[in-house]
């Protein structure tokens, strides 16, 4: 796992992980010694099928807090934007490598161990982890990256939405809410058509349709539009 020794925020968080995941996991270990010890083998078969299932969701949990704190991390550094983007998504497939390795494969053998028996690690539930982290990537992190300004978190700016006073919010999500089936590109080039106004973060790109040809914005757009369609407004 990528460390950084020099920010005490990031190390307390992924220490904190760390003793959750290892806590949680001895827990429901015990749980199966006495399985492998006492229980019948129905239960034992049982066992040998829950206890993967359960392991995936903690190493899920793991990597979720893992790549939140190094998003955060990145704030407190002031990276722009863009650079953010870049990075997270090299560390996110770097940080699900490392927890296959060493938490999901390592977590299978220590099963294994205790039942007496092999079980093979399902080769989906890899790719389920990889394709888990970058949904949540794209869905949690990645909007909270563009709405920010590079500004370093706050819960504040984590947590509020924008106002449904401001105009221009309200424009572009009315837009989206006349054109569902409009694909997020159409709806760039109505944006633009209808004069709205870019995010702060994507000013550079000079107009809606120019920042969803660019690599750095179009994940950022789709996640705005996401976000748009789904909202109350």
């Amino acid at each position: 796992m990528s460390k950084h020794p020099t920010d005490p925020g990031y190390e307390e968080s992924i220490k904190r992980a760390e003793q959750a995941f290892v806590h949680e996991f001895n827990s429901w270990l015990q749980e199966l010694v006495n399985v492998a010890r006492i229980g019948t083998d129905e239960e034992r078969y049982c066992a040998s099928e829950d206890f993967p299932k359960k392991l995936f969701a903690l190493c899920s949990k793991y990597a979720k807090t893992e790549l939140r704190a190094f998003a955060e991390l990145l704030h407190r550094k002031r990276v722009r934007p863009s650079l953010i983007v870049h990075q997270l998504e090299g560390h996110c497939d770097h940080s699900v490598d490392e927890i296959i390795k060493w938490k999901l494969e390592r977590g299978m053998e220590a099963i294994m161990d205790h039942l007496h028996c092999m079980i093979g690690l399902p080769e989906h539930y890899e790719n389920r982890l990889k394709g888990a982290m970058e949904d949540f990537l794209r869905v949690e992190i990645l909007p909270t990256v563009w709405l920010q300004n590079s500004e370093p978190p706050t819960m504040k700016s984590v947590v509020v939405r924008p106002r449904k006073s401001d105009p221009d919010v309200v424009k572009r999500r009315a837009i989206v809410k006349q054109n569902l089936t409009v694909k997020a590109e159409g709806l760039c080039r109505l944006f633009d058509a209808n004069n709205v106004p870019l995010p702060n973060s994507m000013k550079e790109a000079g107009s809606w349709e120019r920042a969803y040809r660019a690599n750095q914005y179009r994940q950022a757009i789709h996640a705005l539009v996401s976000r748009d369609r789904k909202s109350g407004d």
